[in-house]
């Protein structure tokens, strides 16, 4: 039965997904390690697909100078064309291989996130600000902070309207 080259990508980029995601915890550690799988597939495959064009490049030549022959204006078939149409070729085989390998890097960083052996992290006490009195504003002191009721800060212009609002109440 043979194997797809195209699943075989899916599944590198599966396999290192899941065991870097194992590693870190995190989804986006196996998406970086299905992009490096990759990358470094679409270097090897690119580096034996020149070697071979360079070594045969007068029969590849020859080979599109034929394909060109059977198309009505004619066309001269140059070393410099074969060339270009290997570096799109390449150009093309690096976005298909990095999409199907970043996919399964994607899977396998979030099939590999839930098994994960992290270390517990430490707790570490935050400094939280709790007050048990009630602020008593006298008018010869400076206001202090306003909080909202969710304990955030409330902003200038908040803080005018609130204080709109009572200055009218009062008279």
């Amino acid at each position: 039965m043979p194997v797809d080259p195209l699943a075989v990508l899916f599944i590198f980029g599966f396999l290192a997904g899941r065991r870097a995601s194992r590693l870190k915890g995190k989804v986006s550690s196996g998406l970086i390690a299905g992009l490096l799988t990759g990358l470094v597939y679409s270097l090897i495959i690119s580096v034996i697909s020149l070697i071979t064009v360079f070594t045969n490049i007068d029969t590849i030549r020859q080979e599109f100078q034929k394909t060109a022959n059977t198309q009505k204006p004619l066309i001269h078939v140059t070393n410099g064309m074969v060339i270009q149409n290997e570096l799109v070729v390449m150009g093309y085989t690096l976005v298909l291989v990095m999409l199907l390998v970043l996919a399964g890097g994607a899977l396998g960083g979030f099939l590999g996130k839930g098994r994960a052996q992290v270390a517990p992290v430490e707790e570490t006490p935050e400094e939280v600000i709790t007050t048990t009195e009630m602020a008593v504003q006298e008018e010869d002191e400076t206001p202090s902070p306003s909080y909202s009721s969710n304990g955030a800060r409330r902003s200038a212009a908040s803080r005018r309207s609130r204080n709109a609002r009572r200055n009218r109440s009062m008279n």
